[in-house]
């Protein structure tokens, strides 16, 4: 657990990219995609965290098709109509 509060834990996944490193000793350098660096400043610089709405939902949603079809609309996969209809589609019935 101490060394996962290091950037060491994470100086490897921070330089291909894809990733972001919420430990205090990270430092704007150690990215290596030049937005994530900004993103990074930002993120470290910032007094709030706010959690997006998909952490509220249940996980087959959240965790499932809601980021699929977010990342299959940014992607070209699929258009919005179909997207939506497969996330309302996938919650849990009741």
């Amino acid at each position: 657990m101490q060394w996962m509060s290091t950037a060491a834990s994470v100086e490897g996944w921070l330089a291909a990219g894809g990733a972001f490193g919420p430990q205090n000793d990270v430092t704007p350098d150690m990215y290596g995609i030049p937005l994530e660096r900004k993103i990074g400043v930002l993120g470290a610089a910032a007094k709030v965290l706010r959690f997006d709405a998909s952490d509220m939902m249940p996980g087959a949603v959240g965790a499932g098709s809601e980021w699929k079809g977010f990342t299959d609309y940014f992607s070209g996969a699929a258009d919005l109509d179909t997207i939506l209809k497969q996330i309302d589609a996938s919650w849990p019935k009741q």
